[in-house]
């Protein structure tokens, strides 16, 4: 695939299939570094097509988190094991009974690669119930 400014949505189409056949090497421990270059660059050029055509705001950090299990397939568990939290306090933190802490923030940036501003943006906490 060559790899170039997208302009369009078939061309993002394609740069996103590419992104996803190179994540799934990644995940099975074969992609190479020459690979891993495509899909930061192609994560680039799609992030960036997605933003001047497609933005819809940033998200609050709870519903990227919801998204980003949903899409990994993740489980409340996996989360709780990397953030080092119970899991009824995980999901005060899904419910927004308790805020991210600056410590859990940095771990999902780290295990998931998440934005910091995303992670970092203000939300509202329901601490009525």
């Amino acid at each position: 695939m060559k790899i170039g400014i997208i302009r369009t949505d078939e061309e993002n189409k394609v740069a996103l299939k590419r992104l996803e056949t190179l994540l799934n090497l990644e995940e099975s421990g074969d992609m190479n570094s020459k690979e891993k270059e495509e899909a930061d660059l192609l994560e680039v050029l799609i992030d960036n097509f997605e933003e001047k055509h497609h933005s819809i705001g940033q998200p609050n950090p709870i519903e990227y988190i919801k998204y980003i299990m949903e899409n990994k397939n993740l489980k409340q568990k996996d989360i709780v094991d990397i953030l080092g939290v119970s899991k009824s306090g995980f999901s005060k933190i899904l419910s927004r009974k308790r805020p991210l802490s600056l410590e859990m923030i940095k771990k999902l940036h780290k295990a998931f690669n998440m934005p910091y501003d995303i992670l970092m943006s203000d939300y509202e906490l329901d601490l009525a119930s």
